[in-house]
């Protein structure tokens, strides 16, 4: 019993002591005492206590709030039970507006309270503790006194205006605090419908996720980057998917941050590293990003010190020019770097300072010349001057002496006689020369006070040299005997000269009345941003750069962008923008996300083929159009499945979009056939009136809300369906009108059906990028081009033509004004047969376990077709009409060389329907004919449509376009 008793006390000092080392000791003692205080305050208040003390203290708090003692009482114990749990209220700006807004809920209600009582006496009732007591009174007779004492029904008027004022008041102090409460109020209700729209989109097909978390995007100063994923990481996510992956290393496309004159290195080190996450699984039904390689060329990034020697040169280049800029920040991407160039200012106040001077010292002369009065008499024998006594003062002026010597030099007597002063102002009668008997000169009277004004300001007023508080202000002080400035009215007079300059300034009088400083901004004019990028040409030589590109300025930031080209150019693969934070944000939105590539600071740039909602290309030969449209392919192969999306490949390059022979997802095969073509365009444009024909059937507007409704009724839904064309300009040279007919007509209303294009040219001239085109595209890429011309014809402004090729360009987003340089992303050959490859594999597969789990017969129902052109249909609906307007052309001209023509015409067709190739000579010895005939019927076969053009290599024939069914 003895040792368990001991230890009680042994327990109370171990837990006073860990209350006191934690710093609760204060915090549970000041609780407990506003609980007791609280609750014995309330329990008098009810009559349950009748202790001395206790009640007069009660009877205080009573008094001073009146009703208000009961929530206050209530107040002071839930702080206590506050104090005395582990919450804790970190102070915030909003809790602070909360607090405070609580303290005006209070007081204004106990105003509001006070003034309810009509019918009582307002002060007798704060000493009674009714109302809201005397500070409710107090408040209540504040208001009453500030609205006025009028008499009768005034009053009463007066007393409901106050009345609702309080409770104005009240209502908005107390809406304040209740305004996070509703707004959780809200969030519980919200939330129940959130969690089931996020449980069934979880039953949807699963986007791609990335390996690890991005980093987040850094400060203003720095480039925001997106971190290449480390290849060791992809090995390692092959060979087992379940384990999460490392944090990717930050790429070396860091900001070095410049700012005010000291250039530091700033990388990604300084922040903490973002935690790994476990992948979010790829569904089964997509192909997996292994499939995908990891790109280890990077390119040559700068050093710092090759940044800073590159960025000293920048700015020692505008010196020299004569423009005032500062490099204050530097991003490094994959193909070059660019440096941000804050604009200074061109001071052009030297002029305006010596213009200035001279004015305000034109001007104190006058003030003096205007304040000196000189006045003949009737007969002009004498003269009274008046000047200001303070001038007269004035030890510095020796005004007397002064006026002595001007008297004698103006050959005017040099006595004089001082008179009474009155108003401030002193008086001096002068003569002419009495012995002489001559009257004075209005010319005398002149000079004297023009001489007498200037010799004052000379000995009166100094003027110092300009100060310079800051770099856009200009000072000149002025300094003067006391009091000689209000003599003049010498700050009206300065204020006047600054108006009429046109300077923004103000005059500061100094406080002994001895100076004064007249103070106005300067006239720097800023460094314009055309003077910068006509230096374009200079800042390449200067830096030995193939060739720069000034952005002026930065779209959303006031730097004007040098973009200076790496030694060497860096490889952007796709799957590091697919593992993407960017891109799986997208994806999950739209089905139709594209990568684009990295921009100048080495952030993934992606963009929804969807919003565009078509996509124009440009470029020479080699600038890396073809490599964009195949990674346009294979971004949207990897994240579609064949039921979703489907795509149409034009390719009259022949060579470029038929390696993609065999993907699921393209309809039939690609068409490279210049003459069958303008067929697949017509089908899509049918296939385009069909799908709207459909949507009116059901009254949906668009491809979304129809595949829901066909959803709900457990219906096929329509695919989407992107056209890809790589080379429009054969496709203008061959029919012109039609092409332009078509894909303006499906550019601008094929959108809502799902139809998207992506049209590619290496030509960007105007008769093959029509304006009509240009305005259904606004969406458009840019890679290098041979002229500034071009440049503006594919971007409506110049800076296409410095690319560096190789991937390199400009993409314009329609929902921005003004270009992004990109590095476009690089698929090579062995990714896109291992993508298609894998759709083969999956689709067989698909197959057999379709035939796997039914009969024969079922086997062979549910088993797709094999790939089909649905178009051929449509080829040949081309070819007779062709066939028609060549007879309705013959038809006119009668004879009988028309029949023997036709005869002739039917011999050739069943000659070319046995053989896949036919020339103009095999049809001249078949058909015993000469050489003109034969032409002539090559000529109405290849209009009908039944065989291609001439083939550009000498001696072979032309392949037959229609063979015998």
């Amino acid at each position: 019993m003895t040792k368990r008793g001991s230890s009680i006390p042994a327990a109370l000092d171990v837990a006073f002591a860990r209350m006191i080392a934690h710093g609760r000791l204060w915090r549970v003692l000041a609780g407990a005492a506003l609980i007791l205080l609280g609750a014995t305050t309330l329990l008098t208040l009810l009559g349950l206590n009748t202790g001395g003390l206790i009640v007069r203290w009660a009877a205080f708090v009573q008094r001073a709030v009146g009703v208000g003692v009961f929530p206050l009482c209530a107040f002071m114990i839930g702080v206590g039970l506050l104090a005395l749990s582990n919450v804790t209220i970190r102070p915030t700006r909003r809790t602070w507006a909360r607090i405070i807004a609580g303290e005006i809920a209070f007081f204004s209600s106990l105003a509001l309270m006070h003034s309810l009582a009509f019918g009582a006496d307002p002060y007798q009732l704060a000493r009674a503790g009714g109302g809201g007591g005397a500070a409710g009174w107090v408040l209540a007779e504040v208001l009453w006194r500030a609205l006025g004492t009028p008499g009768g029904d005034g009053a009463t008027l007066l007393r409901l205006l106050s009345v609702l004022i309080w409770f104005a008041l009240f209502a908005l102090s107390t809406f304040i605090v209740a305004a996070p409460l509703l707004q959780t109020t809200e969030h519980s209700r919200v939330q129940p419908a959130a969690d089931a729209g996020a449980s069934t989109a979880s039953k949807r097909d699963v986007r791609p996720e990335p390996r690890a978390e991005d980093p987040a995007p850094v400060g203003s100063l720095r480039g925001e980057q997106l971190p290449l994923p480390d290849p060791a990481a992809h090995k390692a996510e092959d060979r087992q998917r379940a384990k999460p992956s490392p944090t990717p290393p930050s790429v070396k496309s860091e900001a070095v941050i410049v700012k005010d004159g000291n250039r530091t290195a700033d990388g990604a080190a300084k922040s903490k590293p973002a935690q790994p996450k476990l992948p979010a699984p790829r569904p089964n039904t997509l192909p997996p990003l292994s499939l995908l390689r990891v790109s280890k060329q990077t390119g040559a990034a700068r050093s710092d010190a090759d940044a800073r020697r590159q960025a000293d040169i920048i700015e020692t280049t505008l010196a020299h020019f004569g423009l005032s800029g500062k490099v204050v920040e530097i991003r490094r991407g994959p193909t070059v770097t660019q440096f941000g160039v804050e604009p200074g200012y061109v001071d052009r106040g030297a002029q305006n300072r010596d213009k200035a001077a001279q004015k305000i010292r034109a001007a104190v002369a006058g003030a003096l010349y205007d304040a000196i009065l000189v006045e003949p008499n009737v007969d002009r024998t004498t003269a009274v001057i008046e000047v200001p006594a303070a001038l007269v003062d004035a030890r510095e002026a020796g005004f007397k002496a002064l006026l002595k010597s001007l008297l004698s030099d103006l050959d005017l007597s040099t006595n004089y006689l001082e008179g009474e002063r009155r108003s401030g102002l002193a008086y001096f009668e002068v003569g002419a020369d009495t012995e002489r008997k001559l009257k004075i000169k209005t010319g005398q009277l002149s000079a004297l006070r023009r001489e007498l004004a200037g010799r004052l300001m000379e000995r009166l007023f100094g003027f110092d040299s300009f100060e310079e508080s800051d770099q856009l202000t200009d000072r000149l002080k002025i300094t003067f005997p006391a009091g000689m400035g209000e003599a003049i009215a010498l700050k009206e007079t300065l204020e006047d000269v600054i108006a009429d300059l046109g300077l923004a300034g103000k005059v500061i009088m100094g406080k002994k009345a001895s100076h004064a400083v007249v103070e106005w901004q300067k006239q720097a004019q800023k460094v314009r941003v055309g003077a910068i990028a006509a230096l374009q040409n200079d800042l390449a030589l200067a830096l030995a750069a193939p060739s720069i590109r000034i952005e002026a300025p930065i779209p959303g930031r006031g730097l004007v962008g040098i973009e200076v080209p790496n030694s060497s150019i860096g490889e952007v693969d796709l799957r590091s923008i697919i593992e993407g934070e960017a891109f799986r944000k997208l994806a999950e939105k739209s089905p139709l996300a594209i990568a684009l590539g990295r921009d100048v600071s080495g952030m993934a740039i992606v963009a929804d083929l969807a919003r565009m909602p078509h996509l124009l290309i440009a470029g020479t030969t080699g600038s890396g159009k073809s490599v964009c449209i195949s990674a346009i392919t294979v971004c949207l192969a990897m994240n579609n499945r064949p039921e979703d999306l489907r795509m149409v490949m034009i390719d009259p390059k022949m060579v470029e979009l038929s390696r993609f022979a065999g993907l699921p997802h393209v309809i039939g095969k690609p068409e490279s056939d210049i003459d069958r073509i303008p067929a697949v365009l017509r089908w899509v444009t049918r296939e385009m009136d069909a799908r709207y024909k459909k949507f009116a059937e059901i009254g949906s507007r668009n491809l979304q809300e129809y595949n829901q409704a066909m959803e709900r009724r457990r219906e096929e839904p329509l695919p989407r369906i992107v056209v890809l064309i790589d080379e429009l300009a054969d496709l203008m040279l061959q029919s012109p009108i039609e092409t332009e007919k078509t894909i303006c007509r499906l550019a601008q209303m094929a959108r809502a059906t799902g139809i998207h294009l992506v049209v590619a040219t290496q030509r960007p001239s105007v008769d093959v990028v029509t304006g009509l085109i240009k305005a259904n595209f606004p969406a458009r890429i840019s890679f290098a081009v041979a002229s500034a011309t071009d440049s503006r014809v594919i971007l409506d402004q110049v800076g296409a033509e410095s690319l560096l090729g190789r991937g390199d360009m400009l993409f314009l987003n329609p929902e921005q004004g003004s270009p992004i340089r990109l590095q476009g992303c690089y698929v090579s050959e062995r990714e896109i047969e291992a993508v298609i490859g894998w759709w083969k594999k999956q689709t067989a597969l698909e197959q057999s376990e379709i035939g796997s789990r039914g009969s024969e017969e079922e086997h062979v129902a549910h088993r797709k077709p094999e790939p089909e052109t649905p178009w051929e249909t449509v080829v040949a609906e081309i070819a007779a009409e062709r066939f028609q307007q060549m007879g309705s052309t013959k038809g006119g001209r009668g004879g009988e060389d028309d029949d023997g023509d036709d005869d002739l015409l039917q011999r050739a067709m069943e000659i070319i329907r046995t053989s896949g190739n036919v020339s103009t000579s095999l049809l001249q010895r078949k058909l015993r004919i000469g050489y003109p005939r034969a032409a002539r019927l090559m000529e109405e076969l290849q209009e009908m449509g039944y065989v291609s053009g001439p083939s550009r290599q000498a001696g072979k024939g032309r392949d037959v376009t229609v063979q015998d069914e």
